[in-house]
């Protein structure tokens, strides 16, 4: 699961590959199965459009009446989560025989190919229509890039490269990273000048946003960056260590005796490639969904006292507990170093999951933000950095990355 979120958090579109087999798509849509988990985080990492796979469709006889069944169990699944419906397309293929992949299917004649609504960077709709997986991945736009803010990336791995020298693999959020450029990363405090970049095994001399690279530090040991990691330029606006910092989330599981996220609970945060233990400090504020009954008293009586349609969608907020489908803003405190932005500022740094037990127990994201002051480690400009071999400057490029996915 920690794989499948850095992944996801380095991507634009999914592709969520869902099996028709007998069983084995109740199994995986039941409690114990991850689909509907790795959809929320996809969600909350970002991903808005993506196409859902039918796949395994020669074991049922392509029968279209199961694939029916399944699309529209998963459409409305998706809908609870968050995903507009004109925004998923739905394929029924087979990976093993090769179905609706490359090519339309003789074996399944009555699907007439998917489509979804596409928005637009200046907010008109475009409707997309295709046949095949293929057809989908080849239609997809790249999403609007930040490239005037100050850089912002996350660190995904990090190699010591005979001949080379330290290679860092990351994202690029906001901002463009150019080749002698200081960078600043977090929460190790460490400032280096890059040596190269490479993506696709090509060189570069600047990588933009949406760009998976590789580059080269000067005078930093390899074990001294780590997933998790934020970088940015060391003299414009550079990422800082988080203190604490407040979250609006939503909690989306039941939490042992149904007692909900409360003051002191300790689960796994997910944001951007970190993946470390948080302390709830604080519940500011709560908003608990109601029951159908409720909804519809409160209803009836708003509708006497104004004559109009009530919004009965939340009770007054309630105190200090957030229960399922509830809504909360809360106070976070790191248990280890972490580097975070508010969703405003920079999304791919701002939204977050909450795991427990193996469960994604709330998604959310950041408001604000409440830094440290740090010292740095100087590497490449004055000196290696603590922990770092100063063996010169390292000539080559990264053996990593690749350009944003889709």
């Amino acid at each position: 699961m920690k794989n499948m979120i850095s992944g996801a958090s380095h991507a634009d579109y999914g592709v969520f590959v869902v099996p028709a087999s007998p069983g084995e798509f109740e199994t995986a849509t039941g409690t114990s199965g991850q689909l509907m988990q790795q959809a929320t985080l996809a969600k909350t990492m970002g991903i808005s459009y993506g196409i859902v796979a039918v796949n395994k469709m020669d074991l049922h006889n392509y029968d279209q009446s199961r694939y029916e069944e399944i699309t529209r169990d998963v459409a409305e699944r998706l809908r609870k989560i968050g995903y507009k419906p004109t925004n998923i397309a739905f394929i029924p293929l087979s990976g093993w025989i090769g179905d609706n992949i490359m090519e339309p299917s003789e074996n399944t004649p009555w699907y007439k190919g998917w489509e979804y609504t596409y928005v637009l960077p200046d907010r008109t709709e475009k409707k997309v229509t295709g046949k095949t997986l293929y057809d989908y991945i080849d239609t997809l736009n790249l999403p609007p890039r930040h490239t005037n803010k100050p850089l912002r990336g996350s660190v995904n791995q990090t190699f010591k490269i005979g001949g080379v020298g330290t290679v860092v693999v990351g994202r690029i959020d906001s901002g463009k990273i150019k080749v002698n450029d200081l960078i600043h990363m977090v929460p190790g405090g460490i400032t280096s000048e890059i040596k190269s970049i490479e993506m696709h095994h090509k060189g570069l001399q600047e990588a933009t946003p949406g760009d998976n690279i590789g580059f080269n530090l000067k005078n930093v040991a390899a074990n001294d960056v780590r997933r998790g990691y934020v970088f940015g330029h060391q003299n414009d606006n550079p990422p800082r260590e988080a203190e604490k910092f407040t979250a609006q989330i939503m909690a989306l599981e039941k939490i042992g005796d149904d007692r909900g996220i409360r003051k002191g609970m300790a689960p796994t945060m997910d944001v951007h490639t970190a993946h470390i233990p948080i302390v709830i400090t604080d519940i500011i504020s709560v908003n608990e969904k109601k029951s159908k009954k409720k909804a519809d008293e409160s209803q009836q009586t708003e509708q006497a006292k104004t004559g109009e349609q009530a919004e009965a969608d939340y009770e007054i907020p309630v105190d200090k507990v957030i229960k399922k489908d509830g809504s909360g803003l809360i106070e976070i405190t790191p248990s280890k170093p972490l580097c975070v932005e508010t969703y405003l500022d920079y999304p791919a740094l701002g939204r977050f999951s909450l795991r427990d037990s193996r469960m994604t127990i709330a998604v959310g994201i950041i408001k604000t933000v409440t830094k440290k002051e740090e010292k740095g480690k100087q590497a490449g400009a004055g000196g290696p950095a603590k922990g770092a071999k100063a063996k010169g400057a390292a000539k080559g490029a990264a053996k990593a990355g690749g350009k944003g996915k889709k």
